[in-house]
């Protein structure tokens, strides 16, 4: 059995999430130019379904490279002790 992944990009070149009920999500990949329009595309994503973190970072991860940015060279948010 192959398992789906949980954000892709389709043949249309949008970018597809799967929230936990098997749905899909449509991002219009296009549209994303900046960081901003990557926060306000979370912001839309998560305002009425959920996800599976992975769904959300595979998500992070594909516009962030539409953009030309590299989100793990900004490297992790907690904080050292």
């Amino acid at each position: 059995m192959s398992k789906k992944p949980l954000a892709y990009v389709d043949d249309d070149g949008d970018l597809i999430v799967i929230d936990e009920h098997h749905s899909e999500i449509v991002v219009a990949l296009q549209r994303i130019k900046t960081p901003a329009h990557i926060v306000h595309e979370m912001w839309r994503l998560t305002m009425k379904n959920n996800y599976k973190s992975e769904a959300l970072l595979k998500a992070i991860e594909i516009m962030s490279e539409k953009i030309g940015y590299d989100a793990a060279k900004g490297g992790d948010w907690v904080n050292k002790v």
